[in-house]
Order: structure tokens, then C-alpha cells, then sequence
């Protein structure tokens, strides 16, 4: 009760300030108009005035030609100078007579419009007084109550509706829009603060109400009220709630309540609507989900959701024979087989969990079926579709690895399927294929760094040949052959290939540095007899040394000058780490072994560019293959 004064004292505030206004300001308007009018009316004298001068002088010109004519033309011509100039003459102006009827015209609209106007807020204001004080005093009951909220929201439907026949679209639709807003919660109030309807009249009823509304929407092109319609439909099942849990009853109005969505988008394809259907519909099904959901329940959940998958899936399809997609289009094909995919996930992992990596695998099946489905001729030529298509069945053939096997294994499937991506992409040039093998590759290289992060090696330990170092060096062999496969088709890279290929042969070495580094640390330190003995980092300093030098001899052997680099700055780092480390850490013959490796090195490495030096000298260039 206290909620329906305050919204009348609002509304009697608002028709007294109007009504205030019309008041007031009536006067001042009508004085302002009568002024603009008599400008208008001098205006007007002024420039007749110019008109009449302006004939005047084109008479005396026409008078000067007629007196050089021969003598037997001047009475013809003088004959017809004169009616001319008289047909010529403006039209004498009544400035009273204009006035006084602008004076009329402003009365008029005062006493017809503004005093009518004002007569309807009054009667407004009058009903609105009795009907408060109608419910203050219990002459109308909640059924009466709920009566005239329904009445007053037909009666601005049937409003709009003639506002509609006028071709008053502002009006019409704001005029529909409230009184659909009006009745919608007249019929909750009928459920949840009198006890007038049951949750399933009340349910059916505002189903009902949603529906007339969106033929409304349909029948008027209103965007507004179609989105009200949707809006109203989604907070149905959250308003209109009972005991237990008619679950199918839920599911059934969600998946009607999609395709009424799609019907409205196939007469008046509005952007905006399907989406908000589907994010709504996925927000209700999650929100009954973790308060009511039940391993029992599976079958219908599954069902449920392919059912929706499908009532999205099919108009899109039977659309793509005569129009190309939109960027709602796109979005939902994006996001829509992602919900599908969490929902199956969480209600069958619970029950099949071994089986998660085949349902991802089977999804990346189905939409792979999808990109083919999507180059037939037989649809409009679309360049999205295929390729929304083939990166979800990528993300989805991704997934299964993780999801079926171990980290290492799930990394050996991205590393594989990411150089298989990035060959066929430059095979065939398609830039999204490279795309994804690059994302691919960069799990990979997540996927090693994790491994070698993670793993504990134990006692027996088996040098290279254990899960961390083979795996971090099949994927470093998949970075390799990514970089060669990019310098075999050098001549149709783009600049971000080019990025691609060294970067890849870079992270490729900086891996084998660190599982070389963890095998030759780990193997001396489980073999040393001595915990504190300096062995392990001897054994370091010998290897990063030889692994530079073995790196810096592959890059003269394949007359390769990045690799090259890449050993020197290798080179580098062995130095610093023996002037900063193992010449101060170090003692005895472990110092003397490791600053003589390091020497024996360096030595080979000045050797070589130094051969290289002596070939360019008798004029053997260096062959460049980059």
C-alpha cells in the first residue's frame, strides 16, 4: 500500500508542474509569438516595398526602349507597357488584418489545446485521488486492484495501437512498451502478493503475455518492444517459482522460448536478440544447475543442451544459402559451441571421466564436418564461416590432449599438431592455419617449461632417456623443423613469419640449454658421492662450453649466421659464469678443468672464424642460405 501512494504522490507532483507550466508559461509563449509575428508582418511590408520599386524601374527601363522604336511601333508597345504594368503591381498588404489573425490563432490554440490539457490532468489528478483514497479506505480489494492495473495497461496498449494507425512510432512504442511492463506486473503481483493466480496460471499467463508482445513487436518494427518481450520472458521461471522442480516444464519454456527468438529474428532480424536469448538462457539453466541439479537428472540436461545447440545451429544453416554472416553471427558461433562443450563436461565428467579427452575429440570431428559442410557451393561465399569453424574444431582437437592424457603427452599432441598447422598453413598459404600453429607451439613450449618445472627425478635415475628430457626435446625438435619449414618457403613469408621462424629456432635452443642444464645438474648430483662437492657445477660449466661450441659449429656447417650468434651469446654467458662464479666458488683442479674446457673452447671457436676469415680471403664466400 505504502509502495502505491508513493508512486500517485509522483505522479500528482508531475501533472501539478505541468499543469503549473501550461499555466505560466501559456502567456508568455502567446506574448512571444504576437511579437515574432509583428517582425514578420514588417518584414513582409519591407520587402513588398522592394518589389514594387524593383517593377518600377523595370518599367522606365521598358518606357527608355519603346521612345528609340520607329513611330509605328510606339503605339503598339506603349499599348502593351501600360497593362503590363499594371498586371505587374504587388498586391497591397494588410498588416492589421495579419495581425489580428495570428492574434485568433494563438487564443485559439490556448483555449483548445492548453486549457484541454490541462482539463486531463486535472481528471487525472481526481482519479488518481480516489483511487488512493479507494485502496486507503478498502473500497477496492486486490482483485479490483489488479483489475485496474490491467484495464490501464490495455487501455495504453489500445493507445498505442492507434498512435501506431497516426504513424506516431515514438509514441506507439512507449505507450506499448509501458502498458506490456504495466500488465506484466499486474500479473505478478496477482501471484506473489495476492493469492488471485497459482504459479502455473501465473506462468501461463505471462508466457501468454510475452508471446502477444512480441507479435506486437513484429506488427510494429519495434526493436524496444521485442527486447521487453525477451526480457520479461527471462524473468518468468525467476518471478514465477513452486515447490519442487518441474524440470522439463524449465526446459521445455527455455527451448520455446529460443525458438520464438529465432521466429521473431527470421521477420525482423534485429541485432542483439539471439544473444541475449542465448546468454539468458545459459545464466537460468546454470542458476537451476547449482541449486537443483542431480546425477539422475543427466539424460535430460544432455538433451537439453543439444537441443538449444541446435535451435541456434539450424536457422544459421538453412540462413547461409541466401546471406553471408553478420558479426552476431560470428559471436554466437563462437561462444555457442563452448557452452555446449562446459555443460556436457561437467555433467559427464562427474560419470565418465576417462572419456572427457574422446568428447573433445569428438567435437573437434563435428565441427570439422562443419568447415566442409561450410565450402560447399551450395552456400553463400563466406570466408568466416569456414575459418570460425576450423579454429573451433582446433581449439577443441587441442583440448583433448590435456584432457585424456598426461601433461607430457597432452604437450608431445600440441607440439605435433602445432608444426603440422604451421607447414600446411605455408603449404597452402592460409594465414589462420599458421596462426594456430603458433598457438599451438606456444602450449608446447608452456607445456616443456611446466614438465621441467614439475619433475622430480628420483634414485635410479636414467639420463636423457626419462619423461622431462624427452619430451622438452621433442618439443624443441618441433620448434626446429617449424623454423626449417619456414626458411624451405622464404620466398612467401611475411613479416611475421619471418619473426615466427627465428624466433621458434631460438626458443628451440634456449630448451635443449635448459633440459641439458637440469639432466647434466641432476645426473652428477645423484652419481656424487660428496653433496658438497663442486662436481655439479664443473660438470655445468663443461657442458654449457660444449653445447656452445657444438651449436657454434652446426651454424658454420649450414652457413647459418643467426646460429652463429646465438653460440656466441652462449659463449658469453659460459664466460660470465666462469669469472663470477666458478673463480671464486671453485677450488683445486675443479677450477684448473673448467677454465681449461672453457679455454679449449674458445680456442676452436677463434680456429674457425678464423678458417672462415682465410676462405673469404682466397675469395670462397660464404654462401648465405637465410
Amino acid at each position: 500500500m505504502d509502495a502505491i501512494e508513493t508512486i500517485l504522490a509522483i505522479a500528482a507532483f508531475v501533472l501539478v508542474v505541468l499543469i503549473a507550466l501550461a499555466v505560466f508559461i501559456g502567456p508568455v509563449l502567446a506574448i512571444i509569438a504576437l511579437r515574432r509575428t509583428r517582425q514578420v508582418i514588417d518584414l513582409r511590408d519591407e520587402v513588398g516595398e522592394l518589389h514594387r520599386r524593383l517593377r518600377v524601374l523595370e518599367a522606365g527601363r521598358s518606357a527608355t526602349v519603346v521612345d528609340v522604336l520607329p513611330a509605328r511601333e510606339k503605339p503598339a508597345v506603349a499599348a502593351t507597357a501600360e497593362p503590363a504594368r499594371a498586371r505587374q503591381r504587388p498586391r497591397p498588404v494588410q498588416p492589421a488584418r495579419d495581425a489580428s489573425r495570428e492574434t485568433v490563432r494563438i487564443e485559439s490554440f490556448i483555449g483548445r489545446r492548453v486549457l484541454a490539457w490541462i482539463a486531463a490532468g486535472l481528471l487525472v489528478l481526481a482519479a488518481a485521488f480516489f483511487l488512493n483514497y479507494a485502496l486507503q479506505s478498502g473500497m477496492i480489494g486486490p482483485a479490483g486492484q489488479v483489475s485496474i492495473a490491467a484495464l490501464v495497461a490495455a487501455a495504453l496498449c489500445a493507445w498505442g495501437f492507434r498512435q501506431y494507425r497516426r504513424g506516431d512510432w515514438i509514441i506507439y512504442q512507449i505507450l506499448t512498451g509501458t502498458g506490456t511492463v504495466l500488465l506484466f506486473f499486474a500479473i505478478y503481483a496477482a501471484f506473489a502478493l495476492y493469492p488471485l493466480l497459482t504459479a502455473p496460471a501465473a506462468g501461463i499467463y505471462l508466457a501468454i503475455l510475452m508471446g502477444e508482445a512480441a507479435l506486437l513487436a513484429v506488427l510494429y518494427r519495434s526493436r524496444v518492444i521485442a527486447f521487453l518481450s525477451i526480457i520479461g520472458a527471462l524473468l518468468t521461471p525467476i518471478l514465477i517459482s513452486e515447490q519442487g522442480d518441474p524440470f522439463l516444464v524449465y526446459f521445455a519454456y527455455l527451448l520455446v522460448l529460443n525458438v520464438a527468438v529465432q521466429g521473431i529474428f527470421a521477420l525482423r532480424p534485429w541485432v542483439g536478440m539471439r544473444t541475449l536469448a542465448l546468454v539468458g538462457t545459459q545464466g537460468l539453466f546454470w542458476i537451476w544447475f547449482l541449486h537443483r541439479y542431480h546425477p539422475d537428472k543427466h539424460h535430460s540436461v544432455v538433451i537439453f543442451q543439444v537441443l538449444l545447440a541446435a535451435v541456434f545451429l539450424a536457422p544459421d544453416w538453412l540462413a547461409a544459402v541466401r546471406r553471408a554472416w553478420s558479426a552476431e553471427d560470428w559471436a554466437l558461433q563462437v561462444i555457442l559451441p563452448w557452452f555446449l562443450f562446459v555443460t556436457l563436461h561437467r555433467v559427464l565428467g562427474e560419470l565418465y571421466p576417462s572419456w572427457m579427452g574422446s568428447l573433445a575429440l569428438l567435437m573437434a570431428i563435428v565441427w570439422t564436418l562443419f568447415v566442409v559442410a561450410a565450402s560447399h557451393s551450395r552456400f553463400v561465399r563466406d570466408p568466416v564461416r569456414p575459418l570460425v569453424y576450423l579454429g573451433t574444431a582446433l581449439a577443441f582437437l587441442g583440448l583433448s590432449f590435456p584432457l585424456q592424457a598426461k601433461a607430457y603427452w597432452a604437450t608431445l599432441g600440441w607440439a605435433a599438431e602445432g608444426v603440422a598447422l604451421w607447414w600446411l598453413g605455408l603449404r597452402i598459404q592460409n594465414r589462420l592455419l599458421r596462426w594456430a600453429g603458433v598457438v599451438f607451439l606456444l602450449l608446447a613450449t608452456f607445456g616443456a617449461i611446466d614438465v621441467m618445472s614439475v619433475y622430480a627425478p628420483e634414485y635410479p635415475y636414467d639420463p636423457i632417456v626419462n619423461r622431462r628430457t624427452l619430451t622438452v626435446l621433442v618439443v624443441a625438435a618441433a620448434l626446429f623443423a617449424t623454423a626449417w619449414a619456414a626458411r624451405v618457403f622464404k620466398d612467401c613469408l611475411e613479416l611475421v613469419d619471418q619473426v615466427v621462424r627465428y624466433a621458434t629456432g631460438l626458443t628451440g635452443v634456449v630448451l635443449v640449454w635448459l633440459v641439458l642444464s637440469f639432466e647434466v645438474w641432476d645426473s652428477v648430483r645423484l652419481f656424487a658421492t660428496d653433496e658438497d662437492s663442486m662436481i655439479p657445477h664443473t660438470a655445468l660449466s663443461f657442458a654449457w662450453a660444449l653445447y656452445a661450441g657444438a651449436l657454434l659449429a652446426i651454424g658454420f656447417r649450414l652457413q647459418h649466421s643467426p646460429t652463429r650468434w646465438t653460440a656466441l651469446g652462449l659463449l658469453s654467458v659460459t664466460i660470465l659464469k666462469l669469472l663470477f662464479y666458478d673463480l671464486s666458488e671453485l677450488g683445486g683442479v675443479y677450477r684448473v678443468l673448467t677454465f681449461l674446457v672453457g679455454a679449449i673452447v674458445l680456442a676452436a671457436a677463434a680456429a674457425a672464424y678464423r678458417r672462415v676469415r682465410i676462405a673469404h680471403a682466397h675469395g670462397i664466400a660464404e654462401s648465405s642460405n637465410d
